[in-house]
């Protein structure tokens, strides 16, 4: 198996997601990516979705690290302002 079509084998396993799941969320299917296993040929475009599903998941997460950050800050300031007996806006 070549390293193109290694990363379908790869991403499944990383994600803990089965072929069906995987081809949902890139829009393929099951049989396509396992047809793309067996027969060690993976399309560009099939590539190329993957590549992108992963990206789409990266930047989700930083987005949801960042609403996190945006959370603690916005209490840590509630907190201060409680302290001293005032509100946001003063």
């Amino acid at each position: 198996m070549n390293k193109e079509t290694n990363i379908i084998k790869i991403v499944c396993k990383a994600l803990s997601l089965t072929y069906a799941q995987l081809a949902e969320q890139i829009g393929y299917t099951e049989g396509a990516l396992k047809t793309t296993v067996s027969t060690d040929k993976i399309s560009n475009s099939m590539k190329k979705s993957i590549e992108l599903y992963l990206k789409t998941i990266k930047r989700e997460d930083l987005i949801e690290q960042a609403q996190e950050e945006i959370i603690k800050e916005e209490n840590l300031v509630k907190k201060v302002c409680a302290e001293l007996g005032i509100t946001q806006n003063e």
